[in-house]
């Protein structure tokens, strides 16, 4: 991966994550809907499973409504109630019998049944079987005890003999005082008919085992059964396939739902007033439009997938073209203008060119700055370049200009230090001369004389050495003074190099942070650095040598200075000394007797001579030191031109 990032263009960096990532897209949504189309079915079943449930729900709801309503408005029918307490079933029958015609024609509730009871609980009339009354009813019919004992309707499913009926039971009164009850019962045939007609499913009744007893009108050994259970309704409502079918099935499989060749199957439970289950309704629909429904939902998911990774396909390709547009085209501009940096030849003229302001126009505006700064970073190095070119060759003349008059100082000096030396010499042999007779005052006087003559030769050597001496402090002077000028151009240079290693500094980071996109830049920038790097250590020794000058020429002065007092002193003293010589003279001729004093005098010379001498020894090793540090400045100088004209050099490459 990191191989990856370092060697892969920023072409590849976007398209190979893009497509990576519509192509993991288009797994994760792939995945998701295979498992979708696993939830399919099961949404799809359980929407059939609500869609049996409601409509069973739905069916015996209304047949509660109908036999609450129609129960309630038996219960008051006065001719019944007369019919109920008089005895006379003709006239309930014929009562009861217009109802049931009314229904039959009127309504989809085909077969409903209408029942008298009388205030014990005993039939008085059934308006389907008048013939059959008087039976006791109260051990098997809760409903009507509940009645009698409540004096209020109620309507529920309770097996009879003919099944299980959803009867709505309801309490006769006259007067106020209960005088039986009268039930309106509803079969299951319509329930099943209607499953047919409303959501195209075969239905099934089955009743609990223990309930058998009670519904005496299926005890027939022909009577079909599943899962052990007796199918309690009419036999033209049997689907007979679907019979067949569900016949392996156990009671526990159809409880929990299950499928047959060509049913989809839901149970139903059948509760009595009391919430006791006394049977099932087994609800199956056609498996193929189930399965059909569900191929419809799959197919449509499928469709949905493949429009997806069409418009995702489509979308990738834009995207690729519009990166390669308004991405990589800024990106190539500014590689190449950072190449042409790095090339040698860079040219600083050059700007990318910034034609958005999104962040690839940002950092081509701040490219573009950048490049401006350096551009007149590299002018002002080229200007002081050039000024350090000239203050070289300014040193060097002024270092030849210096080794010159150090030349002729120490030639002079070495000329007084020979006739200091002779005139020693000669002063020794005047002493001599002097100690031994006086017969040697006229050779002393021409002694005198020819050193008078040589004092005035030295004094006037001593003036124009110490003339020479005033000239050169002059020019170490003005020396130290170009010196310091160096030095203060010096500290420009340092100056500008550090804001150009810090420049670089900046522009590193901020090519860091562009990434890839600011690798190029980088590169120009690490350049700059180490050209910084490289002025800022060609500055450093330059400005250790132009301190080693600074601190060589403040001493030669100080020596320089020292020495013209000390010439000056030796002038003082040579005048002295004529003065003492034509005293000697005058003496000499006026009186031998001052030939002793003479001879002192000379002794006196003599010494006067000797310091005249250390002092031009100590001159003459002064123009050696004036020599040697001409010497080393012309070194500086030669330094200083050849470090400038390594830097004209390197900036020249950049055109500005």
């Amino acid at each position: 991966m990191k191989d990856f990032v370092k060697t892969s263009s920023i072409s590849r960096k976007v398209h190979i994550p893009l497509i990576a990532s519509m192509l993991i897209g288009l797994i994760i949504v792939s995945t998701t809907a295979f498992n979708s189309i696993k939830d399919i079915k099961v949404d799809i079943y359980a929407k059939e499973t609500k869609s049996i449930n409601d409509y069973m729900k739905s069916a015996l709801s209304e047949k509660y409504a109908v036999g609450s309503t129609n129960s309630i408005m038996l219960a008051n029918d006065s001719v019944l109630i007369d019919a109920l307490i008089a005895q006379d079933r003709e006239k309930a029958l014929h009562e009861t019998q217009l109802y049931m015609k009314s229904f039959k024609e009127g309504t989809k509730f085909k077969n409903i049944k209408i029942h008298i009871h009388d205030s014990d609980v005993r039939s008085f009339l059934r308006a389907w079987k008048p013939t059959k009354h008087g039976d006791d009813l109260r051990g098997f019919r809760n409903t009507i005890v509940e009645v009698k004992k409540t004096k209020k309707p109620l309507v529920a499913i309770e097996v009879g003999k003919a099944g299980p009926t959803v009867r709505g039971v309801a309490p006769m009164f006259k007067d106020g005082e209960y005088v039986g009850s009268i039930e309106f019962m509803q079969g299951f045939n319509s329930v099943v008919k209607e499953a047919r007609n409303s959501i195209n499913a075969s239905s099934l009744v089955l009743l609990n085992k223990d309930m058998e007893k009670i519904a005496t009108l299926f005890k027939k050994s022909e009577q079909s059964r599943v899962a052990g259970m007796l199918v309690a309704q009419n036999e033209s409502t049997i689907d007979a396939r679907f019979l067949s079918e569900l016949s392996s099935k156990t009671l526990e499989e159809l409880k929990q739902g299950t499928v047959t060749t060509n049913y989809f199957v839901r149970t139903v439970p059948l509760k009595d007033f009391h919430d006791k289950i006394i049977g099932y309704t087994v609800v199956g629909k056609d498996l193929a439009m189930v399965n059909k429904t569900i191929d419809l939902s799959v197919n449509s998911l499928i469709v949905q997938l493949i429009t997806m990774a069409v418009v995702d396909l489509i979308v990738l390709v834009i995207l690729i073209l519009i990166i390669g547009r308004i991405v990589m085209k800024p990106v190539n501009d500014l590689i190449n203008v950072v190449q042409d940096l790095d090339s040698g030849d860079g040219d600083l003229t050059k700007r990318l060119p910034i034609k958005s302001n999104d962040e690839l126009g940002e950092v081509s505006h701040y490219v573009n700055g950048f490049i401006q700064k350096i551009q007149e970073l590299i002018m002002n190095i080229k200007e002081i370049s050039s000024a350090n070119v000239a203050l070289s060759e300014s040193i060097l003349n002024g270092a030849n200009t210096l080794d010159s008059l150090s030349n002729k100082q120490l030639e002079t000096v070495q000329k007084s230090n020979a006739l200091t030396t002779e005139a020693k010499s000669d002063l020794d042999i005047s002493e001599e001369l002097s100690n031994k007779t006086a017969q040697d005052i006229d050779e002393s006087y021409e002694v005198l004389t020819q050193l008078e003559d040589i004092s005035r030769t030295v004094t006037d050597m001593v003036q124009k050495d110490s003339e020479t001496e005033h000239e050169l402090a002059h020019r170490i002077s003005s020396l130290a003074v170009q010196t310091n000028e160096i030095k203060n151009i010096l500290n420009i240079i340092k100056d500008i190099a550090d804001q150009t290693n810090l420049l670089a500094l900046n522009a590193a980071i901020e090519a860091a942070r562009a990434g890839e996109h600011g690798r190029g830049f980088a590169v120009v920038a690490d350049e700059v650095r180490k050209l910084a790097e490289k002025t800022q250590h060609s500055i450093g020794e330059i400005d250790a040598t132009v301190m080693v000058v600074v601190q060589n020429v403040q001493e030669i002065s100080t020596e320089m200075n020292e020495n013209s007092a000390q010439i000056n002193d030796l002038s003082d003293k040579t005048t002295e000394m004529l003065g003492i010589l034509d005293t000697s003279k005058q003496a000499s001729s006026q009186t031998m007797e001052a030939s002793k004093e003479s001879s002192e005098k000379t002794v006196l010379i003599g010494l006067k001579i000797k310091a005249l001498f250390d002092s031009m020894q100590e001159t003459l090793r002064s123009s050696q030191n004036t020599k040697e540090i001409s010497v080393e400045l012309d070194r500086l100088g030669k330094d200083l031109e050849t470090s400038s004209k390594g830097l004209s050099s390197k900036v020249n490459e950049f055109i500005t």
